[in-house]
């Protein structure tokens, strides 16, 4: 019973944007989101601007080459940070026999 009312929390979380995006075009939310849900193309949706429905990716809307474009960028940025500073905190997950060797300089310490 859990894992049913967490399924419909995530439902509805995930048809908010879809629903707000044909509130803000005029268009019934809810409409919208049974039409689209009712299709089984995962790239069927809504496209507000020419107010249709039709296939997200071939539209332009969806553009999984950009998703890719952003995830390498924050990977990059993320990569920078480490590189550049002088010290980073993590956290190291089951691994409790984690040995330290004793730093050479002081701002230079190896494990």
């Amino acid at each position: 019973k859990s894992c049913w009312i967490g399924t419909e929390i995530c439902n509805k979380a995930l048809s908010h944007p879809t629903k707000q995006i044909a509130k803000n075009a005029g268009v019934n939310g809810s409409v919208v989101v049974e039409k689209v849900l009712s299709n089984d193309d995962t790239r069927y949706g809504y496209n507000a601007a020419r107010n249709s429905y039709e296939d997200l990716m071939k539209a332009g809307i969806i553009d999984p080459t950009k998703v890719i474009r952003c995830c390498l960028e924050h990977a990059a940025s993320v990569a920078k940070i480490f590189l550049t500073s002088d010290a980073v905190v993590v956290d190291i997950v089951g691994s409790k026999d984690i040995k330290f060797k004793p730093c050479q300089r002081e701002s230079k310490c190896q494990t």
